[in-house]
């Protein structure tokens, strides 16, 4: 009986490897739950698996696998939240009217705007080397 159980523990940490490995990296708007159900997968193997000497290697292995899965869940999200907030900021610009939409066009300098207009030059008058009369 005691074979059966570790067959069957092998087989979890097997699931978890594939999961994680190929599962996982085969698709990117599903990476996530994948990724989840890999952790999850190794901590049942380590809850199988724990006590048995002989998986001693495997459970330390399995539960670096499960962190891994995890954290690599967690940047993906963090990743993914960003990303919308972006997306959200770039909508937001975007929906905002230019000027040949019909948004009131930027003050001159000398009317309140930025002060990027250049600063009015002298009236006419005549040029300094102009022959007297």
């Amino acid at each position: 009986m005691q074979e059966a159980g570790a067959r069957a523990a092998e087989t979890f940490y097997n699931e978890g490897i594939l999961t994680q490995e190929f599962k996982a990296k085969g698709t990117t708007k599903d990476a996530v739950p994948v990724l989840e159900q890999a952790a999850t997968i190794f901590d049942n193997f380590i809850a199988k698996a724990g006590g048995q000497p002989e998986f001693a290697d495997a459970v330390k292995r399995a539960k670096d696998r499960a962190q891994d899965a995890r954290d690599t869940a967690k940047f993906i999200r963090e990743g993914q939240t960003a990303a919308a907030i972006e997306a959200s900021k770039q909508e937001k610009e975007q929906g905002q009217p230019t000027e040949e939409e019909g948004a009131a066009p930027a003050a001159p300098a000398d009317q309140g705007g930025d002060g990027t207009a250049p600063a009015p030059g002298p009236g006419p008058g005549p040029a300094p080397d102009a022959p007297k009369q």
